[in-house]
C-alpha cells in the first residue's frame, strides 16, 4: 500500500527531521524497568483462566440498590454492604477497598520485562514503532513525541463520507471543492476583462 508523505503513519512522521511534534515529557521512568502484562497460554495455546475477587470501593458498594434486584445478585449485594458497614465501624474510610466477596473469572497474566527506560531526556529522539530509541535493542524512551492535532488528523485516510463532508480533514487546507470553485470563478472574472490583482484569493492548497 502506497502512502503520501502527509498520510504516512504517526510514527513515521515523528521520525522525520523537521516533523511537528510536541513533547510529552516523564522523568519519573527514568531508568526503570519495561514491564509488560502478557497472557498465560497452555501448551495447547488456549488462555487459562481464574477466579478472581472482586475489590471495590466502599462508598460505591454502599451505593447499591438491593432492592432492585432479585436472586443470588440481592444476595452478593447484602452481603458486600453488610462487609463495608463492617470495614466502616473498624475504622476504614469510604475511599477505601475491600473484598466483596464476589468473584469474577478473569484471564492469567504475568509481567514479562523487556528492557529499560533510558536514564536521559528523550523528547526528540527518533524510536521505533513500540517505543524503543533507534539504535538500542532494550533501551525505551521515557519522553514521548507526539505530532500536532492537525498533522494527527492527516495520520490515517478517510473514508467516503468523511472525504465527502471533511470529516476529520485538515482544517488548514482548503477543500478541493473551495478550490475548484475558486478558480472557475477566477477564470470567468478573467475572461470578461476583470483585474485580478485587486481580488483576495487563496488557492494554494
Amino acid at each position: 500500500m502506497s502512502r503520501t508523505d502527509k498520510h504516512a503513519p504517526h510514527y513515521v512522521q515523528l521520525n522525520d527531521i523537521g516533523a511537528p511534534a510536541l513533547a510529552r515529557h516523564d522523568h519519573t521512568l527514568f531508568g526503570k524497568p519495561k514491564v509488560q502484562t502478557r497472557v498465560v497460554r497452555d501448551r495447547s495455546g488456549k488462555v487459562k483462566w481464574q477466579d478472581e475477587p472482586i475489590v471495590m470501593q466502599i462508598a460505591i458498594i454502599l451505593r447499591w440498590r438491593p432492592d432492585l434486584v432479585t436472586g443470588t445478585l440481592r444476595s452478593e449485594m447484602l452481603t458486600a454492604q453488610k462487609i463495608a458497614h463492617q470495614a466502616l465501624a473498624k475504622g476504614s474510610s469510604p475511599k477505601d477497598y475491600i473484598d466483596t466477596g464476589r468473584t469474577r473469572r478473569a484471564k492469567v497474566t504475568r509481567e514479562v520485562t523487556l528492557g529499560r527506560y533510558a536514564d536521559y531526556c528523550t523528547a526528540g529522539v527518533a524510536t521505533h514503532r513500540d517505543g524503543r530509541i533507534r539504535g538500542q535493542r532494550k533501551l525505551y524512551a521515557p519522553c514521548e513525541n507526539e505530532l500536532t492535532p492537525e498533522d494527527w488528523g492527516t495520520t490515517w485516510g478517510r473514508g467516503r463520507f468523511e472525504r465527502k463532508y471533511r470529516v476529520n480533514a485538515d482544517g488548514r487546507l482548503s477543500s478541493r471543492t473551495a478550490v475548484r470553485a475558486t478558480r472557475g470563478r477566477l477564470t470567468r472574472l478573467a475572461d470578461s476583462g476583470e483585474d485580478l490583482d485587486d481580488i483576495d484569493y487563496d488557492i494554494s492548497h
